[in-house]
């Protein structure tokens, strides 16, 4: 795109930083902070992404902030908040169209400035899980990029730990609904093994073979013994020994 021009490593810093106002300081501060301090087990992504956009609008006076997210299953780089309505529509429409700052960006992984719009990466370890625009009435300074590259940085921070956070309180639940699964069977098993006197193994093809003939699951006929209604006898194969070595 002609009027594109990547952020080059030595911005222009004339003025720009000293005389940024303090009140703007604490609040570039403050939203930094509140990004490093976020409860990972009671944050709400949405409700965090738009107050970043609003938050980010008063402290850096802008016209509107965006957060596009890529798409972990798709790769597809979608639009997930924005300071008002007006800049949600826009966002969406940038996404959509072939080309555009925010593809761009994060297809090269570089911070980029079209006119009055920034575009800032929000990468991590290499990767870019998104990008943050800005958009101002003028030309973005470099004293509004340089806050927008701060935030970026402590927004990828609460995003890579948020969805690690995620993944392990998933494999959790899973580990924790296979547990509870397991511990009735384990429980039939010693229950079969002590009134058959049958080895482990013999007691899970019982368990298997009831549960095949009725067309039920293992759980549900774990479920049968343990209430008392069992196994049927002649669903008994005792193990040679198993009964000499049971006493």
């Amino acid at each position: 795109m002609t009027n594109d021009r990547e952020i080059e490593p030595a911005i222009d810093h004339s003025g720009d930083r000293s005389g940024a106002p303090a009140g703007r300081q604490r609040g570039i501060l403050g939203i930094v902070l509140d990004l490093a301090c976020v409860s990972l087990n009671e944050i709400h992504i949405q409700h965090l992404l738009t107050d970043l956009c609003s938050d980010t609008v008063e402290a850096l006076d802008l016209s509107g902030v965006a957060v596009y997210m890529v798409d972990e299953r798709t790769r597809v780089l979608r639009p997930a908040a924005a300071s008002d309505a007006a800049t949600w529509d826009l966002a969406h429409i940038r996404a959509h169209d072939v080309t555009g700052p925010a593809l761009d960006c994060v297809a090269s992984g570089n911070p980029l400035i079209v006119q009055a719009t920034a575009v800032l990466p929000v990468r991590h370890d290499g990767g870019v899980l998104g990008c943050l625009q800005l958009f101002a009435t003028k030309e973005i300074r470099a004293d509004q990029y340089q806050a927008a590259e701060a935030i970026s940085a402590a927004l990828a921070m609460v995003l890579v730990n948020t969805r690690t956070y995620q993944a392990s309180a998933q494999l959790a639940k899973q580990l924790s609904v296979a547990l509870q699964t397991r511990l009735p069977i384990e429980q039939a098993k010693g229950r079969l093994m002590e009134r058959h006197r049958v080895d482990p193994g013999e007691a899970y093809r019982m368990l298997r073979g009831h549960a095949r003939r009725n067309r039920i699951t293992i759980g549900e006929a774990a479920a049968a013994v343990l209430t008392g209604a069992g196994v049927p006898v002649s669903a008994v194969k005792k193990t040679p020994g198993w009964a000499a070595r049971a006493h």
